[in-house]
């Protein structure tokens, strides 16, 4: 990414940031970049300065033939677009992200690949990327402006007009001097599957600049908006959104915003006119299975919330922070929810930063989630679905929307379901529906563990008594199961119902099963526990009950012993 040179005020029109091919392999060496300015207004606001540099063109193989009608991109056949699983020659960008190296795009990235490799594909309609730190400093004393430096949320937009399939990579790029703490917002649209973006063929806020290959979409968010031009105080949290949805005729539609200052802003919104009555829209697509023709050999479908260079391609380092995370989230039809592969970089675009150590970390909620430090290292993954849990709720038929809470703040889902990634661990869970609480307990959930449930209608409550406080125990009722160390709730219809207490080491329960019928109010079951003694014990035990007679005998033996002695010494002594 480039940006047009200018400084943004409150007073101007925003302008169009132009930006360089990120994420694509260069022809030729890019143009330095002129300065991120910051620029002292009236106000005295400090406001960032866009850098201006010259796109490269890019090598491509996809070339618009004559005679294409105005305002319409060359699809690429499906089969060049989707190819299902062929190994993909990719550029690593930059050149050495892909080797395993820093400088990279260092953060959180699902790249679509699962344990073992396994592609692990999906398709939603909208991202959202957190990043937060308590304090930050980068430095590239190359850079005219050597604190610059950027955070990205870049995915892929996929959909088919007719026979023909297009994808286009988007990108929400927030520009921030660590130096100054000044910041500013802009987002850039580039063709993959064919050179080029024919006029009329995005519209939106911002405007096409470039030719050929090198030609992107790209505005700078509005000064006016708020967030847009300003100076964080730390700490500070950023949060960059996208957005797709099928608009007005059938139009392929993405918002771009941001939310720096407490305050959501859509800075931008994009069409396709001429993708009218677009089909198979799927939104923004993880595929490792994407393979694009047009010019971005590295443009495979990932999506990459990254902190990297300032753009055009240039690096930088941290040289210090604190409470730096990335959150990585997806709607996946009923609530936003983590990504469920993760590695700590981002291979699509071509800026980067060195000495940065990412490992795996959680939020309130239990959710995994990307911690930053100083420090460097080998690039690898972070998590996958099989080394973290999944939590499915499903409510009862008569209601649709609720939240449920792992602990943190609760997450809102609709269309009566909720599906949470979580770190393995003891997870708090309550679920509410309408008025009316559910505390489902505090179940341990394991690596790779889909734990189901179902709420709603009345609450069973099965109440726990004699086990010492801590001990985790478990019921199920019909098919589901839950375990906790305390009572245990479900949600279940009106209706009769089936338990059975799941078996615990050193203990008994009563009653062990049963059933029961619910009428419009809650059910309580008590469930009384008693320790089982344990084989050495209980003898023991029943030695001690038979202790007196045992040295009765003992002593009448002995009588008998020394009784038989003296009678044999006598008769030795005739």
């Amino acid at each position: 990414m480039t940006f047009t040179e200018g400084a943004l005020t409150p007073s101007a029109p925003s302008r169009t940031r132009s930006a360089t091919p990120v994420g694509r392999r260069p022809a030729a060496a890019p143009k330095i970049a002129s300065i991120l300015g910051v620029v002292v207004l009236a106000s005295l606001l400090l406001v960032v300065g866009p850098l201006t540099a010259s796109t490269s063109p890019l090598e491509s193989a996809a070339r618009n033939p004559s005679g294409v009608e105005p305002g319409v991109p060359v699809p690429v056949p499906m089969a060049s677009v989707l190819r299902g699983g062929d190994s993909v020659s990719r550029d690593p960008g930059p050149g050495s992200a892909y080797s395993g190296t820093e400088p990279a795009p260092m953060g959180l990235a699902d790249l679509g690949s699962g344990s073992g490799a396994q592609a692990a594909s999906y398709a939603t309609t909208e991202f959202v990327g957190t990043v937060a730190f308590g304090s930050l400093a980068t430095e590239n004393i190359t850079l005219p402006e050597p604190a610059a430096m950027s955070f990205q949320l870049n995915a892929f937009l996929t959909f088919s007009v007719g026979s023909g399939r297009y994808a286009y990579w988007v990108q929400d790029v927030a520009l921030f001097d660590t130096s100054s703490r000044a910041i500013g917002w802009e987002d850039n649209v580039w063709n993959v599957t064919s050179d080029g973006l024919p006029t009329g063929s995005l519209a939106g806020n911002g405007s096409v600049t470039g030719t050929g290959a090198g030609t992107y979409y790209g505005v700078a968010a509005d000064c006016a908006l708020v967030g847009a031009c300003v100076t964080l105080a730390e700490p500070a949290r950023l949060v960059l959104e996208f957005r797709a949805s099928v608009g007005s005729g059938g139009i392929p539609t993405v918002r771009v915003g941001y939310d720096d200052l407490g305050t959501y802003e859509t800075f931008d919104t994009i069409t396709f006119p001429f993708a009218s009555g677009a089909s198979q829209f799927s939104g923004f697509r993880v595929d490792p299975g994407l393979e694009f023709a047009g010019g971005c050999p590295r443009c495979y479908g990932d999506v990459e919330l990254v902190a990297g260079g300032p753009g055009d391609g240039f690096q930088t380092s941290l040289t210090g922070a604190s409470g730096l995370t990335f959150d990585l989230q997806w709607w996946n039809g009923h609530n936003l929810e983590a990504v469920p592969n993760a590695v700590d970089h981002g291979e699509a675009t071509a800026e980067g930063i060195s000495n940065v150590a990412i490992g795996e970390g959680s939020d309130a909620a239990g959710a995994p989630i990307a911690v930053g430090s100083v420090g460097g290292g080998t690039l690898g993954s972070l998590w996958s679905e099989s080394t973290v849990a999944t939590i499915e709720v499903s409510v009862l038929p008569g209601s649709t929307t609720g939240t449920v809470s792992t602990g943190g703040s609760p997450v809102a889902f609709q269309g009566g379901f909720l599906e949470e990634v979580v770190v393995p661990g003891t997870v708090s869970l309550t679920a509410t529906v309408g008025a009316r609480s559910y505390p489902l307990g505090s179940p341990v959930l394991t690596a790779g563990e889909a734990l189901t449930l179902e709420v709603g209608g009345e609450p069973l409550v099965f109440v726990p008594s004699g086990l010492p406080p801590g001990t985790l125990w478990s019921v199920a009722v019909g098919s589901g199961s839950l375990n906790g160390t305390g009572n245990i709730t479900f949600g279940e219809p009106n209706g009769t119902f089936d338990f059975t207490v799941r078996s615990l080491t050193g203990y008994r329960a009563s009653p062990t099963s049963g059933n029961g019928s619910i009428s419009g109010a809650a059910v309580d079951v008590a469930i009384a526990w008693s320790a089982v003694p344990s084989p050495w014990s209980t003898f023991l035990h029943d030695l001690g009950e038979v202790a007196p007679l045992l040295a009765l005998l003992c002593i009448l033996i002995a009588v008998a012993a020394v009784v038989a002695t003296h009678v044999r010494t006598r008769r030795g002594r005739r």
